[in-house]
């Protein structure tokens, strides 16, 4: 489980994946899931978030590359080099347009 802090990409990326932000009793900011109703930490929820964009992108063509030890990501089309989050945001965009 990921304790990282999340930033304004990071709460953008919850928000459109559908988990609704919640205060919780100590007044942490907590996130609850969409598919579950549960509410988690930021920094699990954006995990879960990311291994779904992940899971899209190669369900639709796309190719987990890594480059001077970094991971990319091909666009099937272009062969264009992306990170995930442009990556996913670029496949959304053709996704939701056509």
């Amino acid at each position: 489980m990921s304790e990282r802090h999340i930033d304004a990409e990071g709460e953008r990326r919850l928000i459109e994946a559908g988990f609704v932000p919640e205060k919780s009793r100590l007044g942490k900011r907590r996130w609850k899931d969409p598919d579950t109703g549960r509410t988690m930490p930021g920094g699990a929820a954006l995990d879960k978030v990311e291994r779904r964009e992940e899971q899209e992108l190669e369900d639709e063509g796309w190719e987990r590359v890594e480059v001077e030890g970094r991971i990319s990501w091909r666009r099937p089309d272009t062969g264009h080099l992306y990170p995930r989050g442009p990556a996913y945001d670029v496949h959304k965009k053709r996704r939701d347009q056509g």
